[in-house]
């Protein structure tokens, strides 16, 4: 449901509208419109993300795109660290003999 009182703007009930619409669409994001800064504001706060992901922006599809490198760039931090900190191919091979 989308709340407008008489110092909404028309931006700002179009704006409270797509958020309702992307929570809708992207139920693992919780998705606001801010009033203060004017802007859609999504937090992300699944298991491939354990400090959360806070990503804002003006219009929905900026949105989008930086909610997804926002993604992409936890995902290639986890498999980095992931990376470095496994151990080599000897030492588990090592542990099976």
């Amino acid at each position: 449901m989308v709340l407008i009182n008489e110092k909404d703007t028309a931006a700002d009930a179009m704006g409270k509208n797509y958020a309702e619409r992307l929570q809708r669409r992207l139920p693992d994001w919780w998705v606001m419109y801010s009033l203060r800064d004017r802007a859609l504001v999504a937090f992300y706060a699944g298991h491939c993300a354990p400090g959360g992901i806070w990503v804002a922006a003006e219009h929905p599809d900026e949105l989008l795109r930086r909610m997804s490198d926002a993604v992409q760039a936890q995902w290639r931090s986890q498999a980095a660290y992931d990376l470095r900190n496994r151990p080599l191919a000897h030492q588990e091979v090592g542990r099976f003999c």
